[in-house]
């Protein structure tokens, strides 16, 4: 009612940091609208350009991880949200020879047994893919 501005605080209640790179990683898809051809209404102003339907254009989809520990960053644009190929893949043997693999008796023992088979996972198990290989055979000492 004064005109006066009010921020809201900017305190985070609990900040959370992983010890080591690669431990955990955050993921997110932005989904942005497609561009038209000569540029749109941000290149050459509101008022210079007629506004074509939207309808059409459709979106490209940013797929963005953060690493939370390093806060290093990878993003690709891709034509679609849902992922694709390797990852579905995964998602395919997590569930085969992981998650339906064997019974568990509660989420938790499913949920303890999740980072022993990536572990095996990375370093053990043969990929097609890679020659019978596994993942970490494609990675430099350091």
């Amino acid at each position: 009612m004064t005109g006066e501005l009010i921020r809201a605080s900017k305190t985070t209640a609990v900040r959370y940091e992983r010890q080591r790179p690669g431990e955990l990683v955050h993921m997110d898809v932005k989904k942005l609208c497609r561009i038209p051809g000569g540029g749109g209404w941000r290149a050459h102003g509101r008022d210079k350009i007629a506004r074509p339907p939207k309808a059409g254009r459709g979106f490209d989809y940013v797929h963005s991880l953060v690493d939370d520990h390093s806060r290093l960053a990878y993003s690709e644009i891709l034509p679609e949200e849902k992922g694709h190929g390797k990852v579905e893949r995964l998602n395919r043997t997590l569930q085969t020879e992981w998650a339906y693999r064997q019974p568990f008796t509660s989420d938790t023992e499913r949920a303890t047994a999740l980072a022993p088979w990536i572990e095996n996972y990375n370093t053990q198990r043969r990929h097609s893919a890679l020659g019978g290989l596994p993942p970490i055979s494609r990675l430099l000492p350091t």
